[in-house]
């Protein structure tokens, strides 16, 4: 009743949290899962609004904004969330590209899946490896340490705040970059098993002209790139664990930029 009290008295502040959470949602990894109702998701924010309001609400002046700065403080708040969720979503991104190429050179480009999240074609490495990372997110609490780095933007970036967009760019590029090494971490292993079996079947092309290649190397390709890829699911998962971590923990360093 106290925090009912005090949002009434102070609302725009609490507008301004619902912008920032508002913001993370929509890019979060998991949270912000188009699977997830929307109705759901609003009541997240407008509950994790809620939490936070005691702590960081009443750091706001007092002083009322008017129309204008009201809308440029809304905008900024909504700006600090993207931020959050795109950082933390991008480690996903890097899991997506591993499975699309991985399934590519595997030749399951041809048995694609509509993926009604995404809205587009994907493979069904493409989908192991999403929902793999999505079941390894919420195994080792990746949701409570981007919500423990959605509070930590307070700190550095806090309510109100002047930011500068622009700012973000030069160290997402870099995050970006770092996100291309990952997914090459990840598909390197099996990439490199369907490559030596491709190799192989050259070999033997030349070796045997009368075999047909393109019928035995299709399957095989299929069955040793599918080996390759259960030998190196423990190697996958701790790769996954790092860097999940190592993204959300990106985090608060990027927003601390703005």
């Amino acid at each position: 009743m106290d925090t009912l009290n005090t949002v009434v008295a102070h609302p725009q502040a609490y507008l301004l949290l619902v912008a920032r959470a508002s913001g993370m949602f929509l890019l979060a990894p998991v949270l912000g899962h188009t699977s997830i109702p929307v109705l759901i998701r609003v009541a997240l924010v407008l509950l994790l609004a809620w939490v936070l309001f005691p702590v960081y609400g009443l750091n706001v002046p007092e002083t009322s904004l008017d129309v204008p700065s009201l809308v440029t403080a809304l905008g900024g708040e909504l700006a600090v969330g993207l931020v959050v969720g795109m950082v933390a979503s991008l480690i996903f991104t890097a899991f997506q590209m591993a499975g699309s190429v991985i399934g590519t050179q595997m030749s399951f480009g041809i048995s694609e899946l509509f993926d009604p999240n995404r809205q587009q074609q994907v493979s069904v490495i493409d989908q192991f490896y999403s929902t793999l990372a999505t079941l390894l997110f919420l195994v080792i609490n990746g949701h409570h340490l981007l919500m423990q780095a959605f509070d930590r933007t307070f700190r550095v970036v806090p309510l109100a705040a002047a930011i500068q967009a622009e700012a973000v760019a030069l160290p997402l590029g870099h995050l970006v970059s770092e996100m291309f090494g990952a997914a090459l971490q990840l598909a390197l292993p099996i990439l490199a098993a369907v490559l030596l079996t491709d190799i192989a079947s050259g070999l033997v092309a030349r070796a045997i002209p009368q075999i047909n290649v393109f019928f035995l190397g299709l399957p095989l390709k299929v069955l040793v790139g599918l080996f390759a890829l259960s030998l190196a699911v423990p190697a996958t998962l701790a790769a996954m664990t790092s860097q999940i971590e190592t993204g959300i923990g990106n985090v608060v360093g990027i927003v601390r930029t703005l």
